[in-house]
């Protein structure tokens, strides 16, 4: 069960990744990492270093590849990967099952910068795990929650309904293969 949500830049990542979770504080309880990529950044869960954050209680990964943009008609005509509903329906599954686990847990998340795209995933998190608001921004102080992302995590988890086009998410978006669940 998640007790703890915090959020992280791309760069902390790696550096818990190059030094083995040297200063990395949550070895003491099980973790689970949605890492989030994109606008040309490599994923950060290489096989090095997944098996690292394994040796550091690492329990379940999510890859995620997207760019940090509000819906494809920000961008031209096949530039940028948009957050679609299949990593929305992989993002909400990943938690549900977390949430299902009886040892308490911390979901690290991770983006670029560690503001808007992780960000989204955090504040969702702690709505859906019905964490106290409050505490998780005084972790996480700098988050500004894409969203787009937001909404459509929160329309895949039930949370907010369906209004078609009129909520902002294109109903034609597809379900891609660019994303990775790992258990």
């Amino acid at each position: 069960m998640i007790k703890e949500i915090k959020i992280y830049p791309r760069y902390v990542m790696d550096q818990f990744a190059a030094s083995g979770g040297m200063h990395f504080p949550y070895h003491d309880l099980p973790w689970h990492l949605i890492s989030i990529y994109g606008d040309g950044e490599a994923d950060l869960l290489t096989n090095e270093n997944k098996k690292v954050f394994q040796e550091m209680g690492c329990r379940h990964f999510l890859s995620l590849n997207f760019w940090d943009i509000v819906k494809q008609t920000d961008l031209p005509p096949g530039i940028g990967i948009v957050f679609h509903k299949g990593q929305a329906k992989q993002t909400v599954d990943m938690i549900k099952k977390i949430q299902e686990e009886k040892e308490d847990s911390v979901l690290v998340a991770h983006c670029s910068a560690g503001i808007s795209r992780s960000g989204a995933i955090g504040v969702f998190a702690c709505d859906y795990c019905r964490l106290d608001y409050g505490e998780f921004m005084k972790k996480n102080p700098s988050l500004m929650a894409n969203p787009y992302v937001l909404r459509l995590l929160r329309r895949e988890a039930g949370m907010i309904p369906d209004f078609g086009s009129h909520d902002g998410i294109d109903p034609t978006e597809c379900e891609r293969g660019d994303t990775i669940f790992e258990v």
